[in-house]
């Protein structure tokens, strides 16, 4: 079978070439305004260099929040004698949302390069079920 014109063969080829990103050194609070104001999952955390440094997203919010035996192996079953109430998380809140995102950024993630077969980057959004960075490895960005 011959390619037409309308083949696309690289995760260059459908990726959004200036995303919406936070800056690593927005407060945690930022990042979650962010969030909630685009409606996003997560989102690419850049230096001023716009070179990528990790996502922060909705999962990161929860595990920073929640108590942490709810976020460990066997879940709420594990907290049925923890008494928690919203003050407890408010307080949870207060400790981290002056940090710069860039401390609590998911860094090691899975990314690809804007080479990369197209198939292989649909590999990786499935298995993730995230985002995937695409990143040029000269340039990080």
């Amino acid at each position: 079978m011959a390619q037409s014109d309308t083949d696309i063969d690289t995760c260059a080829e459908i990726m959004i070439a200036d995303p919406v990103t936070v800056p690593a050194t927005a407060t945690v609070e930022q990042a979650i305004e962010l969030l909630l104001r685009e409606r996003f999952h997560s989102v690419p955390v850049i230096d001023d260099g716009r070179r990528f440094k990790g996502l922060f997203g909705i999962d990161h919010v929860c595990r920073l929040l929640l108590p942490r035996v709810v976020t460990m192996e066997g879940g709420l079953g594990a907290v049925s004698f923890a008494s928690e109430n919203l003050d407890d998380m408010r307080q949870r809140f207060d400790a981290i949302r002056g940090k710069p995102v860039a401390e609590l950024a998911e860094a090691k993630v899975s990314t690809v390069q804007p080479s990369t077969p197209l198939l292989r980057g649909l590999q990786l959004l499935h298995r993730e079920r995230t985002l995937v960075p695409v990143v040029d490895p000269a340039t990080g960005r």
